[in-house]
């Protein structure tokens, strides 16, 4: 079954199911979240942004990794503050964005860009931390 993902556009949606530029681990990062999201808390997480050009992205303040696939934007407007912090903190929980820098997150929400949003991003190292499994293992 797929991740309970609802897009914020045919256009969106579109660029999640056929962009080449899509990282691999954003993919199961991002099905990870829509999953537990929707099982923990009843959300059925919109994405709003997906690949954006390095033009667009500059201009929403951007670090230019939208531009590379390897991040998305959920909308958080209407759902519950204590749902946002729950999937931030479970997903900084469960995967490292990248070990060399270990204070940059997988996941956050605060305004920025085109306002308040979850952003979820993942480096060529992004990895599952240590003691966490994958399912299948039981």
């Amino acid at each position: 079954m797929a991740s309970p993902i609802l897009f914020k556009s045919s256009d969106v949606e579109r660029q999640w199911d056929s962009d080449s530029r899509k990282h691999p681990m954003l993919d199961l990062v991002v099905g990870d979240f829509a999953d537990a999201a929707y099982e923990e808390a009843g959300w059925l997480p919109v994405m709003t942004s997906f690949i954006r050009t390095y033009e667009e992205d500059r201009e929403l303040g951007g670090s230019g990794i939208h531009p590379t696939g390897r991040a998305a934007d959920f909308r958080t407007r209407g759902v519950p503050r204590q749902a946002v912090s729950w999937a931030v903190d479970y997903l900084n929980g469960k995967y490292q964005y990248d070990p060399r820098r270990p204070s940059l997150p997988v996941a956050y929400a605060k305004p920025h860009g085109n306002g308040p949003h979850l952003h979820i991003q993942v480096h060529n190292e992004t990895v599952l931390r240590p003691g966490f499994r994958t399912g299948g293992d039981d």
